[in-house]
C-alpha cells in the first residue's frame, strides 16, 4: 500500500474542494449570495470535482485514450451486479414510502441522473474509489476499505453544514455518515466484482438521484433494504476471483 499517494490524494482533494465549497459557505453566510443561486452552483460544481481533477493528475496515462481506459475498463459479464444495487436501492426508498417529494417529478429523473453522474458524485468515483480503493486493498479486504473509505469521504462533505440554505443543514451528520458507509460498501463491492470506475459511477449518480427524489421512512421495507445490500455487498466482495480467461477487461477505445 503506497501511504504517500492515498495522502497526496486526500490533499489535494480537500484543498481544491474546501477551497470552493468554503468560499460558498462565507459568501452565502454574509448573504452576499443565495445557495441556490447560479454563483452558488458554480462554485459547488468547481468543489466536486475535486476528487475527478486530482484522480486524473495521479494517473500514468493522462491522453485521452488513457483516461478512458481508466475510466471504462469493465470486467465482462458484471453489469448484473449494478443492476442489482440499483434497483435494491430504488426499490427500497419507494417501497418505504410510496411518496415522490413534493415540488420533485419523476420525469425528471434522466435529466437529473445525467447532472449527478457528471458533477453531482458520480464524477467523485475516479478518485475514491479509483485511486483510493486499489492501493487500500493492497493491505486490507474490500469490505474493510470500503468502511475506511467512508470516514474522510463524510467528512469531505461538512461545509455543506456550515453553508447557510444548503439542504444538508439541519441533517444530523451520524445519518449521513450511515448512508455515506452503506453506499461506500455497496461501490466497494461493485468496484471488486467489475472493475468498473464507470459502474461505480452510475450508481453514485442513482443513489443521489433516489435520495432527492423519493421519500424515504426508516421502516422495516426500508431497513430490510439496507441489510440485504450490506449481506450482499459482503459476499460479493469476499467471491474468489474468476480465471483470467473469464475475467478479462473489456478496453472501450479498441
Amino acid at each position: 500500500m503506497n501511504m504517500k499517494k492515498i495522502i497526496k490524494f486526500f490533499a489535494m482533494t480537500y484543498l481544491i474542494t474546501w477551497t470552493a465549497w468554503g468560499l460558498r459557505a462565507i459568501l452565502t453566510s454574509l448573504d452576499i449570495i443565495n445557495a441556490n443561486s447560479i454563483i452558488a452552483w458554480l462554485i459547488y460544481g468547481i468543489g466536486s470535482l475535486g476528487p475527478t481533477i486530482t484522480a486524473i493528475s495521479m494517473i500514468e496515462d493522462k491522453s485521452l485514450k488513457g483516461i478512458s481506459n481508466f475510466i471504462f475498463n469493465h470486467n465482462k459479464n458484471t453489469i448484473g451486479y449494478l443492476l442489482f444495487f440499483s434497483i435494491l436501492y430504488s426499490s427500497a426508498f419507494y417501497f418505504s414510502s410510496f411518496t415522490i417529494v413534493e415540488g420533485q417529478s419523476i420525469i425528471m429523473a434522466p435529466i437529473l441522473f445525467i447532472v449527478m453522474l457528471i458533477i453531482g458524485g458520480g464524477n467523485e468515483e475516479l478518485g475514491w474509489r479509483g485511486i483510493v480503493q486499489p492501493e487500500l486493498e493492497k493491505k486490507f479486504s474490500t469490505f474493510v476499505s470500503s468502511i475506511i473509505i467512508s470516514v474522510p469521504w463524510s467528512l469531505w462533505h461538512l461545509p455543506f453544514w456550515f453553508t447557510k440554505g444548503d439542504s444538508h443543514v439541519g441533517l444530523p451528520f451520524l445519518l449521513f455518515y450511515v448512508s455515506i458507509l452503506l453506499l461506500s460498501i455497496m461501490l466497494g463491492a461493485i468496484r471488486k466484482r467489475t472493475n468498473s470506475i464507470f459502474y461505480c459511477a452510475i450508481l453514485h449518480a442513482v443513489f443521489n438521484v433516489v435520495s432527492t427524489l423519493i421519500v424515504y421512512e426508516f421502516n422495516i421495507i426500508l431497513i430490510s433494504g439496507y441489510i440485504i445490500a450490506l449481506v450482499s455487498s459482503y459476499i460479493f466482495s469476499h467471491m474468489p476471483e474468476k480465471k483470467k480467461e473469464e475475467n478479462e477487461i473489456i478496453e472501450e477505445l479498441n
